[in-house]
């Protein structure tokens, strides 16, 4: 598995990423040592004497692969790139789903990665947030997970989660197939199957489900199927159908698809 970032539990210091924030940070990540009081000046994030967001947005933008993780220099990457040249206001769906699929990934913000890809793909995209607080509690040594709740508001795009307020379930949304979040599709799939796999160039259905692509899409299984399909199409991967169960394997990988993350917009 690559390496992971590791700015601590609390680095979100009770703020939920804002898009717009993470945007005006691209608009001046071009590699200068900046304190935080200077990138609050550039940009207008709030910033007090010994606190504020600019540095939670930062460690936010690091996780969701549009920096790199020198914070003090914040330095695009070529994700970043793209996503500053095509929305530089992170307000589009496509966008949100990047940012969204990126601080849930494996390498992505731990707390946001744990309720995902474990809490949410082992439970059937539904838990109770009793259950969710004694995970929390569990795992990390808090039980503080608002943030992680919170994110879904400022995403508004993608209508993600949804929080039940009689019975206090948190599930996801149930999404329907985007023919126009294709590419996004398939760098999701190749970037976790880069982390979880980086040696295999095959791998099974049971490897494959077990990433939890998915669940972060908001997808059941047969839709995931049907992605995969679409995929195949594309030649960004190849479904092994001779073998039961079926194999994926990859013909491409996430790099080559960040170029093309915008390509089927309307």
């Amino acid at each position: 598995m690559k390496k992971e970032l590791n700015y601590g539990i609390n680095f979100h210091q009770t703020f939920p990423p804002t898009p717009f924030y993470i945007g005006r940070i691209l608009l001046i990540a071009d590699g200068r040592k900046m304190s935080a009081r200077e990138i609050s000046d550039e940009t207008g994030i709030p910033q007090g004497e010994s606190s504020g967001k600019v540095v939670p947005h930062l460690k936010y933008a690091a996780y969701m692969g549009l920096i790199e993780s020198d914070i003090s220099a914040p330095t695009l990457t070529m994700l970043g790139k793209t996503v500053l040249e095509q929305d530089g206001y992170c307000r589009e769906e496509l966008t949100q789903w990047i940012m969204h699929s990126n601080l849930c990934s494996r390498i992505g913000a731990p707390m946001w990665s744990f309720f995902v890809r474990d809490l949410l793909h082992n439970n059937h995209m539904s838990i109770s947030k009793d259950y969710l607080s004694n995970q929390m509690l569990a795992k990390f040594g808090t039980a503080k997970y608002t943030p992680v709740i919170t994110t879904y508001n400022e995403f508004s795009a993608i209508n993600y989660l949804q929080v039940d307020k009689t019975s206090g379930r948190v599930e996801i949304t149930p999404q329907r197939i985007n023919k126009e979040l294709l590419y996004m599709y398939g760098y999701e799939l190749l970037r976790e199957w880069d982390i979880v796999y980086p040696n295999s160039h095959e791998i099974t259905a049971e490897e494959l489900y077990g990433l939890a692509c998915s669940e972060c899409l908001g997808m059941n299984e047969n839709q995931w199927f049907e992605v995969l399909e679409q995929l195949s199409a594309k030649s960004i991967c190849r479904i092994n159908k001779q073998l039961t169960p079926f194999t994926v394997v990859r013909l491409s990988s996430p790099d080559l698809l960040i170029g093309k993350l915008y390509s089927n917009l309307v």
